[in-house]
């Protein structure tokens, strides 16, 4: 596995482009999240709520070459996988990524698997590298996004129980959802629901569920009261993202105003949230942009 090529963004974070033995290319990102000052920007309403979580240098790596999920908001899933990363590789991936970066002995980083692929698709290597990482104090602490692959989620309660749970929902029906994510059709919103109730028994952690804010198709308010009523606040925190532009796609970066009125009727119907600032987007490493073949946004086309 051989760093290619990296690029340093003006907000500072920092993408690797790599290439594997087989000649296959994947990429990673590094960035500090939130960043207070920006998280500020978004007004007192939100500062107060968000001063609670710690300033972060975040290792998001890849687990597979590509990805067969085929999320129609992204860049990477335009991509099909063609390799699982292995264990070796992917643990060469954070120590490599965050030493550029500038993580140390003393200044590590929080890794989450959420940048090429599905990790809970390449299973045993993630989980393997991911105690592995945690265990050597390589990294401080860990996460997983997924878009719930429902039998490996009560797996990941027992053979991972201190990593932290990413599911993303998107959408507050079945329908909306299918229309996002293709794989929603073989596991369905409550079913998914339930195994991160499960998960969060199981661990005693808080599962977080991303929402990918999308204009025109997921922001009513009728949709966030749903999302209000489809989760137990109790179990679920809600991160809102907002969309990463990809060349050829057809959705639009929803405005701060829009995040905003959402978060406030998340919050009026009891659950807690944040909007995460994207980082990376001037060099294409935002969530969603990472992709290794420059042209498969227009392979739709």
């Amino acid at each position: 596995m051989v760093l290619s090529l990296t690029k340093r963004a003006d907000d500072g974070s920092l993408k690797c482009l790599w290439t594997l033995g087989i000649g296959t290319q994947v990429e990673s990102i590094a960035f500090d999240l939130p960043a207070r000052k920006v998280l500020r920007q978004l007004g007192p309403l939100l500062s107060a709520r968000l001063d609670d979580i710690p300033a972060n240098h975040v290792i998001c790596v890849s687990s597979q070459a590509g990805c067969n999920i085929g999320c129609t908001f992204c860049a990477t899933g335009l991509q099909p996988s063609a390799y699982n990363l292995s264990t070796d590789e992917i643990v060469t991936q954070v120590r490599c990524t965050s030493m550029h970066y500038g993580c140390t002995e003393t200044v590590t980083c929080a890794v989450t698997f959420a940048v090429m692929g599905e990790p809970l698709l390449n299973y045993q290597n993630v989980v393997t590298a991911g105690n592995h990482l945690l265990g050597s104090g390589i990294a401080r602490s860990e996460s997983v996004s997924t878009v719930g692959i429902v039998p490996r989620l009560s797996d990941l309660a027992k053979d991972a129980p201190d990593l932290f749970l990413f599911i993303s929902l998107h959408a507050t029906s079945d329908e909306q959802r299918q229309n996002l994510i293709p794989v929603a059709t073989k596991y369905p919103l409550r079913t998914i629901i339930s195994a991160g109730y499960d998960f969060a028994e199981a661990t005693s952690r808080r599962v977080t569920a991303n929402y990918l804010l999308l204009p025109g198709i997921n922001d009513t308010t009728d949709d966030a009261i749903r999302l209000g009523r489809l989760l137990d606040a109790t179990v679920f925190n809600v991160q809102i993202l907002l969309w990463n532009e990809i060349e050829g796609l057809p959705y639009r970066r929803a405005s701060l105003e829009n995040a905003l009125q959402f978060y406030r009727t998340i919050s009026d119907v009891g659950l807690h949230s944040y909007i995460t600032p994207s980082a990376g987007r001037l060099v294409r490493g935002a969530c969603g942009q990472l992709a290794t073949i420059p042209t498969c946004a227009r392979s739709r086309h």
